[in-house]
């Protein structure tokens, strides 16, 4: 589906703004948008929601918490661990999208406020 036909709320970052070079990073990409909060080592927040769950930093790592924002790269979700380990280049990415609010139906439990 195009943007325009989207029911959900869905911020894109295209290939355009990439490419200019004003973006080095995933978290600079979605600091930029509305309604999402990016804090270094853990999951961003969106609309309000902790993306880390119940616990924060190491503990949330610890303790086996599930992210509440799932991260897909080429269709794959990854771990909760990555976005403690640091953060992910733009070296090879055609487009960011972020889906705002609950996505547990097409994504699994861990989207329960976003996925990205």
């Amino acid at each position: 589906k195009s943007l325009k036909e989207t029911m959900s709320s869905v911020a894109v970052v295209d290939k355009a703004l990439l490419e200019n070079g004003q973006l080095a990073s995933i978290s600079e990409a979605l600091s930029e948008m509305a309604n999402v909060v990016v804090l270094t080592g853990s999951v961003p927040a969106m609309r309000g929601v902790s993306g880390n769950g119940g616990a924060t930093g190491f503990n949330s790592f610890s303790g086996g918490s599930k992210a509440r924002v799932s991260t897909l790269i080429d269709g794959v979700s990854q771990p909760f661990v990555a976005y403690l380990t640091g953060d992910t280049g733009l070296w090879d990415v055609e487009q960011i999208e972020v889906y705002l609010g609950p996505q547990s139906t097409s994504n699994g439990r861990n989207s329960i406020a976003g996925a990205v």
